[in-house]
């Protein structure tokens, strides 16, 4: 049977995850940081990697599924995912991955839950414990209005991670994203085909910019047209959906980590762990803001002169003033 408006899919009224934060931004801006901070907050579970919700709200935003199907596809996927969190089931136990409950030492929680007796027992379990759970997401802030809507009010607290561009630009460009995503194998993001020519998803909108752009210029114009992304959808945001937004910058947190913390504490409820120093250990949190962390604005010109139009030059300038009174407004 082919999709009728007579059946509108819903996820059932008994709704499980009630403490939901969204972990999003770039690559390498810092996310793997917050959310490891975020599974040292009471309350809260590991963070882990799950594409079904990223992927899910590319598709929305391409237009391939209904605003309602994608709701519920979230709603649902949400509630299934903290219940077999709670059963141990699908938890990355691989030893070296940061999203991996041995990195943060949180390990013997969750081998414990492997033997425990899935049911009705579990759901009970999960609604006097009142668990936060942290999802992970790579650029969808731009498009994030169907994450606020198929959430509603079970999303506590929406992060988004920023750092300075001409780092995320650099450390684009040398490891070469341009010829990985969308073109190896193992790389799983969403793909569009455009005049014969595979694309990643986010590319879309100026897709034929991108295509006939160099590959520096491609990592350029990357990172150019997702931060004007985030500022436009940071400004239209309904007062309440800012309330619930927490912009967080790599260069503060780094060296002021707990200036963030409490806020995420206070929207969430919750305080820290009694065991929160070891993991801001393992992060080396706080620290130093060094040349490596740092790249500025006329550094970063004089290394790629070469490779650098007019056009791109204006652009790199214009993004230098943009992301610097934008991130003004929350450090």
């Amino acid at each position: 049977m082919k999709n009728s408006k007579k059946y509108k899919p819903i996820r059932n009224t008994q709704e499980i995850a009630k403490n939901i934060i969204v972990l999003d931004g770039f690559s390498s801006s810092g996310k793997s940081l917050v959310g490891s901070i975020c599974g040292y907050l009471e309350r809260s579970e590991y963070w882990q990697i799950n594409d079904t919700y990223e992927r899910t709200s590319v598709l929305n935003y391409l237009g391939e599924i209904s605003d309602d199907s994608t709701s519920a596809i979230l709603k649902i996927e949400v509630d299934n995912h903290l219940y077999n969190l709670f059963i141990g089931r699908n938890v990355n136990f691989r030893k070296t991955d940061i999203t991996s409950p041995f990195y943060d030492g949180r390990e013997s929680t969750y081998l414990d839950r492997i033997s425990k007796k899935d049911g009705d027992s579990v759901i009970h379990e999960i609604i006097k414990k009142n668990p936060i759970i942290p999802l992970h997401m790579h650029y969808i802030f731009g498009h994030s209005d169907i994450l606020f809507q198929g959430f509603g009010d079970k999303l506590k607290l929406y992060i988004v991670m920023l750092r300075n561009p001409f780092n995320l630009i650099d450390t684009w460009h040398r490891q070469n994203w341009v010829n990985l995503i969308c073109k190896k194998e193992r790389d799983f993001h969403v793909c569009c085909n455009y005049n014969n020519h595979v694309i990643p998803w986010f590319v879309v909108d100026y897709a034929n910019e991108y295509q006939k752009a160099s590959d520096f210029e491609k990592a350029v114009l990357t990172i150019y047209n997702y931060y004007n992304k985030v500022f436009e959808m940071y400004d239209k945001l309904s007062e309440s959906r800012k309330t619930k937004t927490m912009i967080i910058v790599f260069e503060k947190l780094i060296v002021d980590p707990n200036f963030y913390v409490d806020t995420m504490c206070a929207s969430l409820k919750t305080k820290r762990r009694n065991d929160f120093d070891k993991i801001m250990k393992r992060l080396n949190l706080p620290r130093d803001l060094d040349d490596s962390s740092f790249l500025s604005h006329d550094i970063f010109i004089k290394t790629y002169k070469d490779q650098l139009s007019e056009k791109y030059i204006g652009l790199l300038q214009e993004l230098e003033v943009n992301y610097r009174a934008f991130i003004s407004r929350f450090i």
